[in-house]
């Protein structure tokens, strides 16, 4: 991966006075985020919901970004891990009782304060406004479609657990 990387890198810097090692730290993000998302979407499609990894990565990608979460070492863990962990997250979607809609709202409320909690530190205006995107959005979808109020409370679950893994890192 690394050889297609800068080979994509020398392409770019290549008759330019770009710096070679942003340039490449761009490219290496750019290839990283397009493979995660990609295999994540091969895993809902072979588990049969595409529309559940198309949803979910919408969801998490706006509010992962603001509070970056916990990171694995190398592209590869993350490759592997987040589609598992996508998967993961479609078998429990596809396990849970529909009929608890107001339970999931509680739980969704719950989360977000925890997530506020365990990012006091890094809240500013923007922070605060995604939070209270999130909030909204929530409390328009549950009433709109729980399906997908049950994505987005399941995608904030799993960033709320990044966080925490991050902070428990933090901890020790």
């Amino acid at each position: 991966m690394d050889t297609i990387i800068n080979k994509i890198t020398n392409y770019i810097v290549k008759d330019t006075d770009l710096d070679y090692e942003i340039i490449n730290y761009g490219v290496s993000a750019i290839v990283s985020t397009v493979l995660c998302y990609s295999m994540a979407l091969l895993a809902t499609g072979i588990l049969g919901n595409l529309w559940f990894g198309l949803l979910f990565i919408c969801f998490l990608t706006p509010i992962k970004m603001q509070f970056l979460g916990y990171h694995c070492k190398t592209m590869g863990q993350c490759i592997c891990t987040y589609s598992i962990c996508v998967g993961f997250c479609l078998i429990i979607y596809n396990s849970l009782p529909f009929s608890l809609g107001s339970l999931y709202l509680i739980l969704f409320c719950l989360t977000m304060i925890l997530i506020v909690f365990l990012v006091k530190e890094e809240i500013n205006h923007k922070n605060s406004m995604i939070l209270l995107i999130y909030f909204l959005l929530g409390s328009v979808v549950f009433h709109l479609n729980i399906a997908i109020f049950i994505i987005l409370y399941i995608a904030v679950s799993f960033d709320f657990v990044l966080l925490l893994l991050k902070h428990l890192k933090d901890f020790k």
